[in-house]
């Protein structure tokens, strides 16, 4: 274990022989770097959080299939359901980088909202067609509709966000708002 934290391997394995322990290793090298090549160059911070974790972790297949999955999970949930990736390793002046060439492919746009019941007068969702398919974005607008229809005293709002369903190989969505509407408190 104490071996394992201090250096990185790509195997470890304790083998008994005549008595004796011996431990075999074979050394592994570190992610130092993570860089990304894309064109919306606002992603960024986006894909640079979901991949913190993999810094100074042991260079493995594994490693970069969860830290490609994560970058694509992110994309999708920004508006970039069809983006490509391309990982590269650059191993320079004794650091292992990772090179990530991100193909953006064409955006995600709402194309619909469907809503269950009329907004009340005053009640505003902030998404609108034509807007990119983030759902963090769609989620907070959802959330910011709730608490102005609650604001003008309808209590009895029974609201659920269906999420958003890809149509056009991924390239549209419909946001989908199911609920019921009671009566307005005076």
């Amino acid at each position: 274990s104490d071996i394992a934290q201090s250096t990185p391997l790509n195997k470890i394995e304790a083998v008994h022989i005549d008595g004796v322990w011996e431990i075999r290793l074979e050394a592994g090298e570190a992610i130092s770097a993570i860089k990304f090549n894309l064109a919306t160059r606002l992603l960024v911070p986006t894909l640079e959080g979901a991949t913190q974790k993999y810094l100074n972790r042991t260079d493995s297949t594994e490693v970069e299939e969860s830290m490609l999955q994560s970058i694509r999970s992110n994309l999708s949930r920004v508006g970039y359901p069809l983006a490509e990736l391309e990982l590269k390793k650059d191993r320079s002046k004794g650091r292992l980088t990772y090179v990530i060439d991100v193909n953006e492919q064409e955006p995600c746009f709402v194309e619909r909202i469907q809503i269950a019941f009329p907004l009340p007068k005053g009640a505003k969702l902030e998404i609108a067609p034509g807007a990119i398919c983030d759902l963090n974005k769609i989620s907070h607008a959802v959330d910011e509709l709730e608490e102005q229809i609650r604001q003008l005293g309808f209590t009895q709002l029974k609201m659920s966000y269906q999420g958003l369903t890809y149509i056009r190989g991924k390239t549209r969505g419909i946001l989908r708002i199911m609920g019921v509407l009671g009566n307005q408190i005076r």
